[in-house]
């Protein structure tokens, strides 16, 4: 069976904290296929190293490298069939708004004849229930594949609703609006000119700079 493993590396503190307080929702980067090996075959891998000849070890590896490809290959074959995967079915036009997954691999780079990982991630321009949906069903249906040797990890973003964060910030700026913060790795404070808000660090006689929303985010969702 296909592993299927989770990670929430990409995810911030301020990331989390927003997730807590309905300010972004739990969305997918992307999905990572690549060789899952166990402890068992690592140990077999390091054996196999030290006994066979440099020229013997490049075979093996190649070997292996071609069962990964044709496994992914598999995969990808499997899944373009059910959903539009751009950059994969070849008559898809690249600027085109309808796809569902785009597709990554690095076969090509550094001259590589074939693909040992690829990746997977969701058209940002769709609703997010819809990229969930998608990546959801993705999922359900590399459950059902019996292929050994292969993973895939789901990796984790925030979401970010604009208008929550826009109201977020624009409120920390009135009420913190000529007072000493923290902004980053900067020590300054808020002004207002003809309605609109920057920061001017501690100072600083004439240069100003544009608010950015997620240095406010992390001071809201300090504590």
């Amino acid at each position: 069976m296909i592993v299927i493993n989770e990670d929430k590396s990409f995810l911030s503190k301020v990331d989390f904290k927003a997730i807590e307080n309905d300010v972004a929702k739990l969305g997918i980067r992307s999905l990572k296929f690549d060789r899952f090996v166990t402890e068992k075959e690592k140990q077999k891998n390091k054996k196999e190293y030290e006994m066979l000849s440099n020229e013997q070890w490049m075979i093996k590896c190649e070997q292996r490298l071609k069962e990964v490809h044709d496994k992914l290959k598999y995969i990808m074959d499997k899944l373009s069939e059910r959903f539009i995967i751009c950059q994969y079915n070849k008559k898809l036009n690249f600027h085109d708004d309808n796809w569902e997954l785009f597709f990554w691999s690095n076969k090509g780079w550094n001259n590589k004849e074939y693909f040992d990982y690829i990746t997977l991630s969701p058209n940002e321009k769709q609703p997010i229930e819809q990229q969930l949906a998608i990546i959801n069903d993705v999922i359900n249906i590399l459950k059902t594949m019996d292929i050994e040797g292969i993973q895939v990890t789901i990796q984790y973003t925030a979401i970010y609703n604009e208008e929550k964060v826009q109201d977020i910030v624009l409120n920390y700026c009135r009420k913190m609006q000529n007072k000493m913060i923290n902004y980053g790795s900067y020590t300054g404070k808020i002004i207002e000119l003809n309605g609109r808000y920057f920061f001017k660090k501690k100072g600083s006689r004439k240069y100003i700079y544009e608010i950015d929303n997620f240095k406010i985010l992390k001071n809201v969702f300090a504590k």
